[in-house]
């Protein structure tokens, strides 16, 4: 079995990482899957980024964590998208990578809702601009008085 470094992952495309990130959780290769996890490169099966991607997780855990929550519910009271407040958390967290990754402000949106709807909040219905961010706009969200 070829014995891979973290370098050997900068030379294959997001797909080809995929697949050899889903191979070797199939066949519990544990040591391969932590090695392609700690890189932090980003990688898919399909077009875009998977949520159960090593990134995918990084950046529930930092939209969930008490210092996502806190910065997206304080985002809100300004009246700014909550994704607003979040993204340099996930910025900081992931570099360049997450603005260069297809999909990666989607998913994060995605994620920043999920987490809003959580504590509370409902959409408005309303987008606002990400200033200084890798998303350029993001839902607002509003708390719901019927909670």
């Amino acid at each position: 079995m070829k014995r891979w470094t973290k370098d050997d992952f900068a030379n294959l495309s997001r797909q080809q990482l995929g697949t050899l990130y889903q191979n070797a959780r199939k066949q519990n290769a544990h040591e391969l899957v932590a090695l392609i996890e700690e890189t932090g490169l980003p990688f898919v099966d399909g077009p875009g980024l998977a949520l159960d991607s090593p990134m995918g997780r990084k950046m529930r855990r930092i939209i969930n964590s008490v210092e996502g929550v806190a910065a997206g519910i304080a985002a809100t009271k300004r009246g700014v998208p909550a994704l607003a407040g979040i993204e340099p958390l996930i910025i900081q967290a992931l570099g360049k990578v997450y603005g260069n990754t297809y999909e990666a402000t989607v998913q994060a949106g995605y994620l920043t809702a999920l987490m809003m709807r959580k504590n509370g909040y409902r959409n408005s219905g309303a987008k606002g601009p990400v200033n200084n961010g890798a998303a350029k706009t993001a839902e607002i969200f509003e708390l719901d008085r019927e909670q």
